[in-house]
């Protein structure tokens, strides 16, 4: 996957999430799940690695921002 669709896919992802979610961590968790899924090398990512570091820094947030 190129860089430009790369960042397309993700421009597009984070923008639509921010449209539907208010809630820090069902937008991370909605965020991971879709870059797992569409991430070329995905099976050379330690998913739940990323998940745990991510939610330590979103556990007080109060905004997606």
């Amino acid at each position: 996957m190129s860089i430009l669709k790369k960042f397309l896919l993700l421009f597009t992802v984070s923008f639509s999430l921010v449209i539907a979610q208010e809630n820090p961590v069902t937008y991370l968790n909605e965020a991971i799940d879709l870059l797992e899924k569409n991430w070329e090398k995905r099976d050379t990512v330690d998913w739940q690695d990323i998940r745990t570091r991510y939610y330590e820094q979103v556990q007080n947030a109060k905004t997606i921002e």
